[in-house]
């Protein structure tokens, strides 16, 4: 099994100041709280047909202007600290085609896949479901992102829970256990996010259950802050060496 422990692999330099000194910053904390590797991955550009207007995605001239940072900022910290370019990208059946285009572009290190349930772009899906239906539509397109081929990384796999307090992967376990055997076969590594913590989710992301249930696959693991600020970088970073199998041999 692979434990990316030592390295931050979900973070967000760019998007509270759009410049390289904000990414500096974000190195700067990686070095101070002695990681050897830093990944930014910036909330990629959404496929046009969605017509959304958020700061919250770069949009292409901003993508860009990251990759140019990116580059600089790798350059300066050389030897220092390795530095992965990578993005953040949205999980929906019309943002596959984008999501490879950006992929294609540009050779990224690192392509996380995110499934935000509560988007304004899901609101047809997600129309009138609640409880169970909510979670097993969850579920599904998590499937859906794992066997798209796109994505290296799914991050935060119970992020729908957001707002959802009824939520018990009990009731889930079987599609859940669909999702852990298909990234084994796509070859796709498990995020532990620890910014659950931060976003009142009250445990990390995934939850202590699905992850002890993951445990049980042989998964390739990172570990993700989910930094929007530089003082988040490897937040959480010794209870989350905890969770992480041991080596063995």
């Amino acid at each position: 099994m692979n434990m990316l422990i030592d390295t931050d692999s979900h973070t967000h330099p760019f998007q509270g100041r759009r410049d390289y000194d904000g990414m500096r910053e974000y190195a700067e904390a990686a070095v101070a709280r002695g990681l050897k590797r830093v990944v930014f991955t910036e909330h990629a550009p959404l496929d046009p047909c969605f017509g959304f207007d958020s700061g919250h995605y770069l949009d292409e001239r901003e993508y860009e202007t990251y990759l140019a940072c990116a580059e600089r900022c790798r350059a300066e910290f050389s030897g220092v600290l390795d530095i992965g370019i990578g993005i953040e990208a949205d999980y929906h059946p019309r943002n596959l085609d984008h999501v490879a285009n950006l992929k294609r572009s540009y050779p990224l290190d690192y392509v996380g896949g995110s499934l935000h349930l509560h988007a304004r772009f899901w609101k047809d899906e997600t129309a009138g479901l609640s409880g169970d239906a909510y979670f097993a539509c969850a579920l599904d397109r998590t499937l859906e992102l794992i066997e798209s081929g796109v994505y290296s990384t799914l991050n935060h796999l119970d992020f729908f829970r957001w707002k959802h307090d009824d939520y018990d992967p009990r009731r889930c376990e079987e599609r859940i256990r669909d999702i852990f055997a298909a990234m084994v076969k796509h070859d796709v590594a498990l995020e532990l996010n620890t910014s659950g913590i931060r976003k009142n989710f009250a445990s990390f992301l995934p939850c202590p259950e699905v992850w002890r249930w993951s445990l049980e696959y042989p998964l390739r693991r990172v570990y993700g802050s989910d930094a929007h600020k530089p003082e988040f970088v490897a937040s959480d970073l010794a209870a989350a060496r905890e969770l992480f199998p041991r080596a063995t041999g």
